[in-house]
């Protein structure tokens, strides 16, 4: 496995927003944990120029360019993709409804910050042409992460782990069914249990309602399915 320390800077992360190159819901991710009054505050430390703490990205290959999904900080960016929004032409995301989905989410973009410099409440569509300027330029630490032949899954799996230990935990068995997804075995047994629905870059799990799952649960044999609609 591969590791480069760099940073992105704010602009160029907008740029990936548009394009779709950043994943916020890989199948290993959980939802969202934060509320607005969090998101405020990371976006007042941004906009006062203080640092925030590193993001990871997992850095894979999608025909002719380069996807990167979010191992950890999926939360800031979050933030920083519904603050900007897209009511400022100056700097816009204009594919913010393909990644934030739900009425009670998408209320909260365009959200407002105080400064407490006298001018309130300050929504992106209301800053001056410096703060755009400045927050273009704003860097936000990175941490890349990119298999190479070497890679073992155990590796992949302690990894994700290890970096996601705090908050709302991610299991080995997210990690598992994210990296072998494409397993054929696995996918044949999904298909008996599962349905799979994806909603832009949402990915939903509905359990079936067959005989073959009652006895999967009787046995107990599938984890986690009491919840007949779950996000996976």
């Amino acid at each position: 496995m591969d590791y480069r320390n760099t940073e992105i800077k704010l602009d160029q992360l907008v740029g990936y927003f548009n394009e779709e190159k950043i994943n916020l819901s890989p199948i290993f991710q959980r939802g969202r944990v934060w509320n607005l009054k969090m998101r405020r505050e990371l976006i007042k430390n941004i906009l006062r120029h203080r640092p925030i703490p590193a993001i990871f990205l997992y850095k894979d290959e999608a025909g002719s360019k380069y996807t990167y999904a979010i191992l950890d900080g999926k939360q800031r960016l979050e933030s920083i993709l519904m603050f900007i929004g897209s009511d400022n032409k100056a700097l816009q995301i204009k594919t913010w409804s393909h990644y934030i989905l739900g009425k009670n989410h998408r209320k909260d973009v365009g959200f407002s910050v105080d400064l407490s410099d006298g001018r309130g409440k300050l929504t992106f569509s209301k800053v001056s042409d410096k703060e755009v300027r400045d927050l273009r330029e704003y860097p936000i630490p990175t941490i890349e992460i990119a298999l190479n032949e070497n890679t073992q899954l155990d590796e992949i799996i302690s990894l994700f782990v290890d970096i996601n230990q705090y908050g709302a935990k991610v299991t080995r068995v997210n990690i598992v069914k994210a990296i072998k997804r494409d397993d054929p075995l696995l996918q044949d047994v999904y298909a008996l249990i599962a349905v799979k629905q994806r909603r832009n870059q949402a990915i939903f799990t509905r359990r079936k309602k067959t005989a073959f799952v009652a006895v999967m649960k009787k046995l107990q044999m599938v984890a986690s399915i009491a919840d007949a609609d779950v996000s996976r």
